[in-house]
């Protein structure tokens, strides 16, 4: 019978020959195992060894990247100390931003505005005033406050439509400064995340790519079926055999001095060594057992022939 498959050898070289090693001009793929010394080894490795893969640069590529980490250590030195943060001090890193007061930016826009209502407002009080005084009233009189009456309600109703838009102004100005705030802040440490956290990363050695799906697991166990499959029917023929040796009624011809080319193919059940042979002067195979050896097994299997030569009772032996 065929040794059965080992499930571990098939799962390792199903791995394999499936797996691609890839050359190319910046370099090299190369998959392999862990060497008892702990190196990569290239090549299928053995039940105990772990798998690995080994990454193989040209001396262009390896200068490449040694000269673009040396770059990014540099970038990252030169944002840290912009910033304070390389523990030489030179810089600020921009502070969290708060929400300023409402109303000191409504009482700064107010008071940037109302200069312009008040000397407006003056103007205003002069033409009025001559034109109540060409009429001949006097100020302070009724008539005079009734005529400067509109000129103070108009008044009145530009300062409070200059505090609304103070008010507004103040909620929009708050918003924004706020989030120019975050927006420095946000910007400063994004800038600070890139250059610690950022790694180089060279240009794929190789080209990706993978070879197609080779099923060898599946024509390991074909095969093993195969071989299943022959020594099963080797052995029905054999037994198919044996059965019909065993089977003879009365003695045959078994003495070894009658036979040539003898070569020992099995044993009985009860250990008595089976073999096949030719007869002398007859170039049928046949197969049987040694009378010499049965006389010592099963005696009475045995019998002598006028000529002398032993033969064998199959049916007595087993």
């Amino acid at each position: 019978m065929p040794d059965p498959i080992s499930p571990w050898d098939m799962a390792a070289a199903q791995s394999h020959y499936n797996r691609l090693n890839s050359y190319g001009p910046n370099g090299n793929v190369v998959y392999g195992h862990v060497g008892d010394d702990g190196q990569f080894v290239a090549g299928r490795g053995g039940r105990d060894q772990q798998q690995a893969m080994q990454t193989e640069e040209t001396e262009f590529q390896r200068q490449l990247r040694e000269g673009n980490e040396a770059g990014t250590l540099g970038l990252q030195s030169a944002v840290l100390g912009s910033y304070g943060l390389d523990g030489e001090g030179g810089g600020a890193l921009p502070g969290v931003p708060q929400i300023e007061d409402q109303n000191g930016i409504a009482q700064q826009y107010f008071d940037a505005n109302v200069g312009l209502l008040t000397e407006h407002f003056g103007r205003d009080q002069e033409r009025m005033m001559g034109r109540m005084q060409n009429r001949g009233l006097p100020v302070g009189s009724a008539a005079y406050e009734d005529g400067m009456r509109p000129v103070m309600d108009a008044q009145n109703r530009a300062l409070t439509g200059l505090s609304a838009n103070a008010i507004n102004y103040a909620g929009q100005e708050q918003s924004r400064r706020f989030g120019l705030g975050r927006q420095a802040r946000d910007s400063a440490i994004n800038e600070i995340t890139g250059v610690t956290s950022g790694r180089f990363s060279p240009s794929p050695l190789v080209r990706g790519g993978s070879p197609s799906n080779i099923d060898v697991a599946g024509m390991m166990q074909s095969n093993y079926d195969a071989q299943m499959a022959q020594a099963n029917a080797r052995q029905a023929g054999r037994n198919a055999m044996f059965g019909n040796l065993f089977g003879i009624a009365g003695a045959a011809l078994s003495d070894r001095r009658a036979k040539t080319d003898i070569r020992r193919v099995g044993k009985t059940d009860g250990g008595l060594p089976v073999y096949v042979y030719r007869y002398k002067g007859d170039s049928t195979m046949q197969m049987g057992v040694m009378a010499q050896e049965a006389q010592d097994k099963f005696p009475e299997a045995v019998v002598e022939r006028p000529d002398g030569l032993l033969a064998v009772n199959y049916g007595e032996i087993h």
